[in-house]
């Protein structure tokens, strides 16, 4: 029986050749969409899931208010040991630290590697990282102790076990002793090498608040992390009691398996977000309902083909079950023959994507969550693709189609397909809108840039010698004809240091407690090309003026309760417990993305380098200019390779996910224009089938060109039209929602909508003329002879 039914709809797919590759074709640029996103969310939702007793694993941070800003940070580094001896029912607690851009010196080479972590010895009980070489007691125990990534193992040592050789790691001599088996990619951890926390002396059991460390614990079964968050603020309030006073603290906490998704703050490790996994599912439901609307489309339009089918197999005994069934074959067979197209497509497509979006995946069908996600897609897609078609075509009666009647079921079917390519045009639409407006906001951001003018202005990652000898460093930069101006400072790094401060005695009351501040030097305004809206540049000052002079940013004399920016100059303001003249206000910048609220920001001056120089150079001989910097941070620092990137490539970094996210959604709106069209292209087949004899006589009677495809297209347009009404409103709001997340947003308008409706009806124009065309060209006897 089964048999047979395959053969009857192969016999049927064949006939109907055209819809039939029209359908596969359609389903398969559904089934690419659907599998390719399923695959990435499967990953984004594994994250940290690998670990033994994962769902008792947590980060922990502390959370409070300043200047009416949500601040999340973490704990002081002699936080762990008290946490450990005095919180029963914490089995597990390690600090860790991340270090980007570290360089490795080995075998008379100098290599850049991504970053060390720096984490206690229980970092290895608490998480799944097993050692192909070396003991997980001891890995950790010893200052300047180091364990290898097996990729990075491989790259110095090849396949040799390296336990006990010793490498050079930011100049500091490290002894190797492990060597990680292969590391999942699903894990927010980004290091290439971890170190034994003791190699930090300074902080280890520092009560200070500067630095801080994430802290990770396990807990027992029997205990709530609640409690554990409770008794954590209670020893951290004991050694911050101003705290308690300035914000209402709070410890939050962090599912291991959520960490991906809620990292407290800017950092090395790897981020995810759960809006961007709802918002590629919700593409893939849509595409996979625009494909699945074509076939239903093009299925009930060629219903009436079948008529006589029906007739003759009920005649001969057929139950109306048993062709619900037959149709229903056709439909999952359609679907499967779409799906192994799709996995060909995947397969070419994923290094792009990978690429693309900086992971890792692959379509491994053995794994059972892809083959069943796979099967259930497709089984899915199919049965609701093909269950109303098999419900029309099975319902027809014998005496009905040898009547020639059944215009209500005609009917019925016609006013579906009129539904449905609206619906179809409804997303169709929303999608193309939303595309709009991702790319517009990228734009915007990109060239509304940060307040820094970063044109012309490149980066260099300065080492802990360059730092302390940043002076001797600069002078020999601005030596270099093509470098005008030298400056130094965490300059769209993505985060900014918070201190309190108290509210001063005498003098008006500020109306903040907190400030954020930037150490830099003296040509900072003049190099990175603020506005000075008031005041004096440090410039402006001799040097021992300088060093207690503070220049703030605007939102700095709104938050402290200032009319205007001249009303600020001269006003001293306590910034690490020191009392500090304000000489000047320039423009708002954002230091990380515009997601992030503008803080009040004080710049001041220091005698060391922070972690980046920044070079304002004038060449048209990019090369030269680069070969010079080399030249002289080869004096400086002839083991460390020299690397620097434009500032302009900074802003592209910190907006990568909306990049991506532009580059994506034009990818998915361009399939879902895709098969739209197919579908509509479809229908326009039909329609012209259904009225040859009449174009024919109408032809006949003189009809023009132009009046053959107003005939055959006009209640298309309408229809598609209609979707548009309807689809961009619903997009515009969600869209809006999106915007609200943006400090630095576009105004939505006619543009947007403009581009929406130009697509949409050179879609349909292209769709519906290219095959009137045809038919308006025919010849009519050839049409009326054939009738």
């Amino acid at each position: 029986m089964i048999r047979s039914y395959i053969k009857m709809a192969l016999l049927s797919i064949a006939r109907n050749r055209v819809n039939s590759v029209i359908n596969i074709v359609g389903l398969t640029a559904g089934f690419f969409c659907a599998l390719l996103i399923f695959i990435f969310v499967q990953d984004e939702l594994s994250y940290d899931s690998f670990h033994n007793d994962a769902q008792r694993i947590y980060r922990v941070s502390r959370e409070y208010k300043a200047n009416g800003y949500d601040i999340i940070a973490d704990f002081p580094a002699a936080m762990k040991s008290e946490m450990k001896s005095s919180i029963p029912g914490i089995t597990h607690i390690s600090r860790y630290k991340m270090v980007e851009n570290v360089s490795v010196y080995h075998q008379l080479n100098a290599f850049k590697e991504s970053g060390i972590g720096y984490g206690d010895p229980e970092f290895l009980d608490l998480f799944k990282f097993p050692l192909k070489f070396g003991d997980k007691e001891t890995a950790l125990l010893n200052p300047k102790s180091v364990i290898l990534t097996s990729e990075i193992a491989k790259k110095y040592f090849n396949e040799n076990n390296p336990i006990g050789q010793t490498i050079l790691i930011n100049k500091e001599n490290f002894t190797i002793t492990g060597v990680f088996k292969k590391i999942p990619t699903n894990t927010h951890f980004n290091f290439s090498m971890l170190a034994s926390f003791n190699t930090i002396e300074d902080d280890n059991n520092s009560w200070v608040d500067f630095p801080i460390y994430p802290i990770y614990l396990k807990i027992d079964r029997n205990v709530t992390i609640e409690n554990v968050a409770n008794q954590i603020k209670e020893i951290y309030l004991t050694h911050f009691t101003e705290i308690k006073e300035l914000s209402e603290l709070k410890v939050t906490n962090r599912q291991l398996e959520n960490v991906y998704f809620n990292l407290p703050r800017a950092d090395s490790n790897l981020h995810g977000s759960v809006k961007y996994i709802k918002l590629f599912s919700t593409i893939a439901i849509f595409i996979l309902l625009v494909a699945s609307i074509n076939y239903i489309n093009l299925a009930t339009a060629q219903a009436s083909k079948r008529f006589k089918e029906v007739g003759v197999r009920k005649t001969s005994g057929a139950f109306r079950s048993q062709l619900f069934t037959q149709f229903m074959i056709e439909s999952v067979m359609i679907a499967f023959a779409s799906a192994i197209l799709s996995i060909g497509l995947i397969e070419f497509a994923l290094p792009g994507f990978n690429n693309l979006t900086g992971k890792t995946l692959d379509l491994n069908l053995f794994r059972v969550d892809i083959f069943l996600g796979l099967l259930g897609i497709v089984i899915i897609s199919g049965l609701l693709a093909g269950i109303y078609p098999a419900i029309v075509l099975s319902s027809f009666s014998p005496s009905t189609v040898f009547r020639g009647t059944g215009i209500g079921v005609k009917s019925k079917a016609k006013n579906l397909r009129k539904g449905l390519v609206v619906f179809q045009f409804i997303l169709t639409a929303g999608l193309i809108f939303c595309a709009s407006v991702f790319n517009d906001q990228f734009s915007y951001l990109l060239n509304r840039g940060t307040g820094i003018k970063t044109n012309s202005l490149i980066s260099i990652r300065l080492s802990e010698n360059l730092q302390e000898n940043f002076r001797s460093f600069k002078n020999e930069l601005v030596s270099i004809p093509e470098v005008t101006m030298v400056t130094n400072g965490r300059f769209l790094e993505g985060s900014l240091s918070i201190t309190f401060y108290e509210q001063p005695e005498n003098g008006p009351k500020l109306a903040g407690d907190a400030i954020a501040y930037l150490t830099t030097d003296k040509d900072v305004i003049e190099t990175l090309g603020f506005e000075l809206l008031e005041g004096e540049s440090f410039n402006d000052l001799n040097e021992s003026t300088n060093s207690n002079s503070i220049i703030v940013n605007q939102k700095t004399v709104t938050s402290f309760g200032y009319g205007s920016p001249a009303e600020i100059i001269g006003k001293q303001i306590p910034v690490l417990n020191k009392n500090y003249k304000i000489i000047g206000v320039v423009n708002d910048f954002n230091n990380s993305s515009a997601k992030q609220k503008i803080l009040p920001t004080a710049i001041m001056l220091s005698e060391t380098g922070d972690t980046q120089a920044i070079l304002k150079i004038n060449s048209s001989n990019y090369a030269r200019t680069i070969a010079s910097l080399k030249s002289v941070w080869k004096e400086f620092e002839p083991y460390t390779p020299f690397e620097f990137k434009a500032m302009d490539e900074s802003i592209v970094r910190m907006y990568k996910v909306e990049h991506n996210l532009r580059r994506l959604f034009a990818i998915f709106s361009t399939i879902a224009i895709l098969i739209s069209s197919l579908g509509l292209y479809g229908l326009i087949i039909f329609t012209i089938d259904r009225k040859r004899k009449e174009i024919g006589i109408r032809k006949v009677f003189g009809a023009t060109i132009k009046q053959v495809i107003n005939l055959i297209g006009k209640d298309y347009l309408w229809l598609i039209m209609s979707g548009v009404a309807i689809g961009i409103p619903v997009s515009w709001y969600f869209m809006k929602q999106w915007l609200e997340n943006y400090t630095i947003r576009i105004e939505m308008g006619l543009l947007q909508v403009s581009f929406t409706v130009a697509i949409t009806i050179l879609i349909t124009l292209f769709t519906v003329t290219r095959k009137s065309v045809l038919a308006a060209k025919s010849n009519p006897i050839d049409t009326i002879r054939t009738e």
